[in-house]
């Protein structure tokens, strides 16, 4: 048997929530749904205001960190700062 369940919650969560649902192709309903249930099966609720990081974003930091390891894409040390300006000028052509 389905019940109604009334919250409030701030405007912009609710916008946010219902593009994310529609993004999973599925309606508000079945993302509390899925929360709660996730929420009663695991006995836990894991809250954070920690960021975190976007597919590409890691994607970003894959490639950076394969590059530090094979040490390519790196521009060399400077003495001064009309040196970088000179590398720079030299490589942006």
């Amino acid at each position: 048997m389905k019940t109604l369940l009334n919250i409030k919650i701030e405007e912009e969560t609710k916008r946010e929530a219902q593009i994310t649902a529609r993004e999973f192709g599925i309606s508000m309903s079945a993302l509390v749904n899925a929360l709660l249930l996730q929420v009663i099966r695991e006995k836990r609720l894991e809250l954070s205001t920690a960021p975190r990081m976007s597919k590409k974003l890691e994607k970003l930091l894959d490639t950076i960190e394969k590059d530090t390891k094979e040490e390519k894409n790196f521009s060399p040390t400077f003495s001064s700062g009309k040196e970088a300006v000179d590398y720079l000028r030299k490589v942006c052509k």
